[in-house]
């Protein structure tokens, strides 16, 4: 079964929180499929900037052909650039 773009969203937020509790990531790039990151941007754009507000850190949403309508793909990294491995 496929997830909606919301639904999708919902598993994303999950996800963002986990991903800023590690206190080594700095940054994070989430990919997803366009549908969902639309539907992130344009219904938790809030949400979003608080997040990175509270948290000190910087979030982007990438909208990438090459995802699955279910699939989302975390680039961390810390204060210096390297990559940081966080399994969601």
């Amino acid at each position: 079964m496929i997830k909606t773009a919301e639904s999708v969203t919902l598993d994303a937020i999950r996800a963002l929180r986990m991903v800023l509790g590690h206190e080594d990531v700095a940054s994070v790039s989430l990919s997803m499929s366009p549908a969902a990151a639309d539907y992130l941007q344009n219904n938790y754009r809030v949400w979003l900037a608080e997040l990175e507000k509270s948290s000190g850190r910087s979030i982007t949403v990438v909208a990438d052909k090459a995802c699955a309508p279910d699939e989302l793909r975390f680039d961390c990294k810390n204060a210096r650039g390297a990559k940081v491995l966080v399994e969601v």
